[in-house]
């Protein structure tokens, strides 16, 4: 049991030992363990030192490379040198300039590169720089190893260091330098020599200089005069020399004494001016002198330059000039007055012939307007075959005369100036076709030949197509004119092609008589031919070839001929043209109608508006209106057609442009003036066919230009133009297209024509049988028997304006009558008032015109009547006549032609005697195309 306990106890204690044991050894482990820590920490520790010692390292190497770098590539050569002047370092520009490798310099002597003349100043700096410790600097002449035939120049910089107890030397090279000094050294001396030569010359230039030269002192004392001096003056050089210049014998004009003109050269101031001189003999010259003051260095004033020239002879001619000027501005004073009346004279003339010229084409065009439509209407009805060959001639006869107004038209508005080009798209081939066709007629009933040579390519060219036919029409015509046998060619050819445009060459060739060789020049001059012979026997005014050389220069291009007496001629003209538009193929064929019968399939009952004061004229215009089925309402003044274009819808206004109370162009401006009329088509119909005339018209808001003598085709394009929606837009968006006018290609002319019964100056118009003359003669008297006294009684009144309009309109209506009496004295009448004649001169005048007019509205009533008795007497109304008329007139109703209406008209007085009173509604209705009742209304007549 004891034992028991000494082992418990023993065991006890062993436990307690060993958990002490333990207890220490953890103790002791955790010491460990923290010293381990701190070992692991100053472990990491040194490792991080050590990666700063090798960036540090890093960055020692990197910057001894940069150095080495630096020293190596620096564009200064530098050396290390011993004590005694070995070379222990270098780099490679150093190496360089000593002409060896670095490696072989090594432990060279430096002095053995040195030139043996600058070894010296090298030793001397060598030892300086030991001795001293600071920089010492020099500049050597050095002798490359392998480069013995170049020397170059450096500049040395030694400077010692204590430590290593070694030389170190920095080397630039200046041999440019050196070398630019030596030739500036050169030049310095070059230019000196330069300089004493070029002093010597300048003496020399100043010694023989043909102007006087003097040099003074501030006080105008001479130091210096040249030989031209003492030559000019007659002084020598020792009696003027230490004497006043100005005080010897010059007199200056521009200022009051020397001390003035010194004090104002010492101001800096240059003297330009004549000077009024004396020879030593007395004689007095004139010299123009340059007085300057002669500036030092310093900008100091020491001397006065003096450089004179004797201008004595040149005063004295300048005098003479000035006298002659003088003279001469008296005379050019004269005759510029003399000009300028002159130009004003011409002006005025100039104005005069343009009003002239209009007038004169206002009074032949307004009556002929009438002519020409009745001659167009009359060759539409049935006429007898001598009726058909006089109203050839009388086709013949005014076209004649209206080619020759067109000529003298022309003529005065190129020279005036007045004359506008006009630009389309055409081809060579038309132009040569149009030619042909023109002369074909001629040519053949003579016998010749047309040959034709256009150019292969079928060019589109753009230009004024009218003007290039009517000059090569002047040259067809002439060739067919002077040619009696073998063939006339027509040529149109492309020449050349250039920025300004396509230069085309015209060409009209024939067989004819020929031209002598004299007689070229003048071929061109107006109203000139070959000789006096050529115009009695073939006629002519001389005008077409004078107008043909002025349209080819308007359009850039020449004019000329060549010929030989009795072997023919070739007169060719060139024009600068545009390229025109390619058409297309649908173009090509396209084959359009006659404006005429456009205009009657397509715009038949159109409803128009006719302003025209003239009765005769609104007969003329409704006939050929009514002619293509045309609805129309007839206006006689413009104020009346501006209250019908309020109550009515027209398609288009025709507006004449002299009416009274308003004209048209007024009318025009007042019916534009409100916005629901600004797209009605308005068209001038004028007597006026100048181009200024064209312009007011348009200005004054018309769409187009018509001009009278109305040419039935020219009307029916133009309604043609505007009726049609289409074109109407494509019109309006382009320039307004000319109207036809004076230079028409085709015109058709009325001709005056009188017949002279029982010795009285009366008219047999047209056929007093036709009931359509009838009515016109009627319309004549109607409306002018009572014109003379109501010009009268404007001029007693003093309304001259009023007295013009009634004269001017009796002249045309007279003119279509041929009564030459009351024409000549309302022609006169129109001129004097124009003029501004006095007033009893017009009153005596008017009275006799009065006097004449009333004689001949007498024999126009009386004609109506003796028509109708010889009418009745010898009862020449064939009954089957009237049936076919009828007839005729029902079967047209039938159709729904328009040929209808025009009949209505011829048959006017069969229809009144079986109408009866139902007649003008007959008419009304036909007016407004209402075919169908006029259909059975005549069927009425007919079974009745």
């Amino acid at each position: 049991m004891k034992n028991r306990g000494s082992d418990g106890k023993l065991r006890r204690q062993a436990e307690r030992e060993l958990l002490s044991a333990s207890r220490q050894t953890l103790i002791d482990s955790q010491d460990t363990i923290k010293l381990l820590h701190e070992l692991q920490v100053h472990q990491i520790e040194l490792e991080m030192q050590n990666d700063e010692l090798i960036r540090a390292h890093a960055e020692t190497d990197a910057a001894l490379n940069r150095y080495t770098s630096l020293y190596d590539f620096a564009p200064i050569g530098y050396f290390t040198l011993s004590p005694d002047g070995i070379i222990v370092r270098l780099n490679l520009i150093g190496a360089e300039l000593l002409g060896s490798s670095r490696a072989s310099l090594v432990g060279r002597r430096f002095a053995d590169f040195i030139s043996s003349d600058s070894r010296a100043v090298y030793t001397r700096m060598l030892a300086s720089a030991f001795t001293s410790h600071i920089s010492e600097t020099c500049d050597l002449a050095l002798v490359p190893e392998g480069l013995n035939q170049r020397r170059p120049y450096v500049h040395i910089k030694a400077v010692v260091d204590e430590s290593e107890g070694m030389c170190n030397v920095a080397m630039v090279d200046i041999t440019g330098k050196k070398i630019a000094e030596d030739a500036l050294r050169e030049m310095e001396l070059n230019y000196r020599l330069r300089a004493e030569e070029q002093l010597s010359k300048l003496s020399q230039a100043v010694e023989q200089s043909p102007n006087s030269i003097v040099i003074t002192d501030l006080h105008g004392i001479i130091e210096y005069v040249n030989k031209a001096y003492t030559d000019a003056t007659g002084y020598k050089a020792s009696e003027v020399l230490g004497h006043n210049l100005f005080t010897i014998q010059s007199e200056l004009t521009n200022v009051t004494t020397s001390e003035e003109l010194c004090r104002f050269l010492t101001s800096g101031k240059v003297y330009r001016g004549q000077i009024s001189c004396q020879r030593k003999n007395g004689e007095t010259y004139y010299e123009f002198a340059i007085i300057s003051p002669v500036h030092q260095a310093d900008g100091t004033i020491t001397h006065f330059l003096a450089i004179k020239e004797d201008i004595t002879q040149k005063k004295m001619m300048a005098e003479e000039l000035d006298r002659h000027r003088h003279h001469l501005e008296e005379l050019v004073t004269i005759r510029t007055s003399e000009l300028v009346d002159a130009r004003i004279a011409a002006d005025e003339a100039n104005r005069a012939k343009s009003v002239f010229l209009a007038n004169m084409s206002h009074e032949i065009r307004t009556p002929m307007n009438a002519i020409i439509g009745l001659t167009y209407l009359l060759r539409q009805s049935h006429l007898t075959p001598a009726q058909c060959e006089r109203m050839d001639k009388i086709d013949a006869a005014a076209q004649h005369l209206m080619a020759i107004i067109n000529a003298i038209l022309d003529l005065s508005k190129i020279e005036a100036g007045r004359m506008e080009l006009e630009y389309v798209d055409f081809s060579l081939n038309s132009v040569i076709d149009y030619i042909r066709s023109s002369i074909s007629d001629q040519a053949k009933a003579k016998g010749l030949t047309l040959k034709m040579d256009v150019d292969d390519q079928p060019i589109r060219l753009r230009g004024d197509l009218t003007r290039i036919r009517q000059a090569m029409l002047n040259y067809a015509v002439n060739a067919v004119k002077f040619t009696e046998s073998g063939s006339i060619s027509l040529c149109a050819k492309l020449i050349n092609e250039n920025s300004k445009g396509l230069l085309v060459r015209f060409e009209v060739q024939d067989t004819g008589i020929g031209i002598a060789k004299e007689h070229l020049p003048m071929l061109f001059e107006i109203f000139s031919q070959a000789d006096s012979s050529t115009t009695r026997r073939y006629g002519g005014t001389g005008l077409g070839l004078a107008i043909t050389r002025r349209l080819a220069e308007m359009m850039g291009g020449e004019a000329g001929t060549e010929s030989a007496l009795g072997q023919g001629s070739t007169f060719w003209f060139t024009a600068r043209l545009q390229q025109g538009k390619t058409l297309t193929a649908a173009e090509k064929v396209e084959m359009p109608m006659d404006a005429e019968a456009q205009l009657s399939r397509n715009y038949a009952g159109a409803h128009l508006l006719l302003a025209e004061n003239n009765a005769i004229n609104r007969e003329v215009a409704l006939d050929l209106l009514h002619e293509v089925g045309m609805s129309v309402d007839v206006a006689e003044n413009g104020r009346i057609a501006l209250d019908k274009i309020q109550t009515n819808r027209y398609d288009l206004v025709l507006m004449d442009v002299q009416m009274p109370e308003l004209d048209g162009l007024a009318a025009t401006q007042k019916i534009r003036a409100q916005s629901c009329y600004s797209d009605l088509p308005i068209l001038a119909m004028t007597a006026n066919a100048f181009e200024e005339d064209r312009m007011n018209c348009l200005s004054a808001g018309m769409n187009d230009f018509i001009a009278k003598p109305v040419i039935p085709e020219a009307l029916y394009s133009a309604l043609l133009r505007w009726l049609s929606p289409e074109k109407r837009r494509q019109v309006a968006a382009e320039s307004m297209v000319q109207s036809t006018g004076p230079s028409q290609d085709k015109t058709v002319n009325a001709v005056y024509e009188s017949v002279d019964k029982d010795n009285q100056d009366y008219p047999d118009l047209l056929n007093t049988d036709s009931p359509g003359s009838l009515h016109l003669l009627t319309l004549f008297a109607d409306g002018h028997s009572q014109d003379m006294k109501h010009v009268l009684t404007s001029l007693i009144r003093g309304d001259i304006q009023r007295a013009r309009r009634l004269t001017h309109s009796l002249s045309g209506a007279v003119a279509i009558l041929g009564a030459n009496r009351v024409l000549t004295l309302a022609v006169k009448l129109n001129s004097v008032l124009c003029q501004n004649a006095r007033v009893d001169e017009c009153i005596a005048l008017a009275r006799s015109c009065d006097h004449e007019l009333t004689q001949l509205v007498q024999r126009i009533r009386a004609l109506p009547e003796e028509s109708v008795q010889k009418e009745s007497s010898d009862n020449n109304i064939d009954p089957e006549w009237v049936n076919k008329q009828l007839a005729e007139l029902e079967m047209l109703l039938v159709e729904d032609n328009v040929r209808a209406s025009r009949l209505v008209n011829d048959s006017a007085e069969l229809l009144k005697e079986r109408l009866g009173n139902d007649y003008e509604q007959f008419v009304e209705r036909m007016n407004v195309f209402d075919y169908e009742w006029a259909l059975e209304r005549l069927r009425k007549i007919k079974s009745s």
